[in-house]
């Protein structure tokens, strides 16, 4: 069920530009994003990256553009 191909990137969140609102983690099916604290504000992070298909939803809902599919 869960593969990344390789011409297809995984997701990355950038930590400095996180908000943590949470929209990527409830769009992605493949439950790569989770929040976390970090620096005691709420974050997203990318912590299963071998699920991701790279498909590029968890950029799109990010209004902070804080996701990026990276190769």
């Amino acid at each position: 069920m869960f593969w990344n191909k390789k011409d297809r990137g995984v997701a990355f969140v950038h930590p400095d530009k996180c908000e943590g609102c949470g929209k990527c983690v409830k769009i992605c099916r493949n439950q790569v994003l989770n929040i976390v604290m970090y620096e005691n504000e709420k974050r997203a992070i990318a912590n299963h990256t071998n699920r991701c298909s790279g498909c590029g939803k968890c950029t799109v809902v990010c209004p902070q553009r804080a996701v990026e599919i990276i190769l």
